[in-house]
């Protein structure tokens, strides 16, 4: 019988195999089907609602976003780092108590977020920020929503941590998108479709998902071996989660703060025609987001070989494989904008296709520039990254809201689209100057780029 000291290790190889094929294939079909679960539950809200309630269901869920990303506390990360740690040195007390801390901190966090959200600050935000006042009438639900959304995401992250994509993509959005398909399609049964059954629908379906996901998850931590010391401090877990916390609101405040502006400044029409194309935009960028899952292990692997040619070659090649299928579909979103809009959300919807043209341009500058911020992170340039980020964000929220008062969704598309536009070209240029490589899309490195991912794999091509 092998002891420790010389018992048989899986190669590496085998072991990265493993990861890209196994995990990298229950990242892409769970990436795929989140993001078609979410289009087609907010397209049927779409076809249920009249186009204002569409509008305040938006909002809804923005502001339930962002009080999940303040209840997690920047956990998420940590999570992943900690417990995948720990395994790594073969420790299963310490992966267990730190999803145990995690878990215990997360909930605190939660449980506060919404708190605040019930108790006057959803009511706050739709009477002062959003021109929503009809929020404050569903700010219970809201809560509940984002307290379930916070541990969901939480829980899945420590899924991944413990190596279990599949699970992670289970409950980190899969399951609970499906239960609200068939809630919805219970309501449109019923024939009572209202603003606030269909977000207690929403609210219902995250956190039937989370208590699923907990108890699946407790069963899975019950068969690691007990932890040997206290479990961890509170504190010191937040002290290192709370810096992820503050990257993660200005990432919020980038991506979505448009939405807000144009409730601010515009009509309900406008919000739910805005919000509309800047949902449907996002299958864009999908290839792109799942790419970089499976390759940023590869890009922190080969830069600490230093190994610039190869990695060079990846980034490239990965991009120009996501670019032939990102660029198709903005294509047709650009080409075909109305025809789809109205297919998908109903015919009011068809006028926003200049803010989805506008904002398929945003999205393909993204992948068309590849994995540059990645690239800077994954390398130890992240405090650039974040200056960039900080830029950007401030450029749109000082000229968002002029051109949102003065053109309504079609004038912030445009700055949206200028700011993010511009804000990939610098951080390509800064990845090249940093890393020494380029990262934007190139068909000619496209075999390179893949015999570089099968190489790490230990195959052959």
């Amino acid at each position: 019988m092998p002891t420790p000291g010389n018992a048989p290790r899986a190669p590496a190889g085998a072991s990265l195999k493993d990861r890209l094929v196994g995990g990298g294939a229950w990242a892409i079909a769970g990436k795929i089907g989140i993001g078609v679960t979410q289009l087609a539950a907010l397209a049927w809200v779409a076809h249920l609602l009249p186009p204002h309630s569409t509008a305040v269901f938006l909002l809804a869920q923005s502001i339930v976003g962002l009080g999940a990303i303040v209840g997690r506390l920047g956990l998420e990360l940590t999570a992943v780092r900690l417990v995948s740690q720990a395994l790594g040195r073969g420790d299963e007390g310490a992966a267990r108590a730190s999803a145990v801390a995690i878990v215990r901190a997360g909930t605190g966090g939660a449980l506060a977020a919404g708190a605040v959200l019930a108790l006057g600050g959803a009511a706050w935000a739709g009477r002062s920020l959003l021109a929503a006042p009809r929020l404050a009438d569903v700010a219970p639900a809201l809560a509940v929503w984002a307290v379930g959304l916070a541990l969901q995401m939480l829980l899945a992250e420590i899924f991944r941590g413990l190596h279990a994509i599949r699970e992670a993509m289970t409950w980190g959005g899969l399951a609970s998108n499906l239960l609200v398909l068939v809630g919805l399609f219970s309501l449109s049964q019923s024939g009572a479709a209202t603003l606030g059954a269909t977000i207690w629908i929403c609210a219902a379906s995250v956190v039937l998902s989370m208590v699923a996901a907990g108890a699946v998850l407790a069963v899975r931590l019950n068969r690691l071996a007990p932890p040997t010391f206290p479990a961890l401090e509170t504190c010191p877990l937040l002290a290192t989660a709370l810096p992820l916390l503050v990257s993660n609101l200005m990432g919020f405040a980038l991506l979505r703060a448009d939405l807000w502006i144009v409730s601010a400044f515009s009509s309900a029409d406008d919000v739910a025609a805005y919000g509309a194309a800047s949902r449907l935009v996002i299958l864009i960028g999908l290839p792109l987001t799942v790419a970089n899952q499976v390759v940023a292990p590869l890009i922190g692997d080969l830069h600490s070989r230093g190994d610039a040619r190869g990695l060079g070659e990846l980034v490239r090649g990965v991009a120009g494989a996501v670019a032939v299928p990102a660029t198709l579909l903005g294509g047709a979103f650009i080409l075909f904008g109305a025809p789809l809009l109205s297919l998908v959300y109903g015919a009011f919807f068809a006028r926003a296709w200049p803010i989805l043209a506008l904002l398929s341009v945003a999205q393909l500058s993204m992948v068309l520039t590849g994995s540059c911020g990645l690239a800077l992170v994954m390398t130890g340039h992240q405090r650039t990254y974040m200056g960039i980020m900080v830029a950007a964000a401030v450029a749109l929220l000082t000229a968002g809201p002029v051109a949102a008062r003065s053109h309504g969704g079609v004038g912030l598309a445009a700055v949206a689209c200028l700011v993010l536009v511009v804000q990939q070209l610098v951080t390509l240029l800064f990845a090249k100057r940093l890393t020494g490589h380029w990262t934007y899309a190139s068909l000619l490195h496209l075999r390179r780029g893949a015999a570089a991912l099968l190489a790490r794999a230990g195959l052959r091509v």
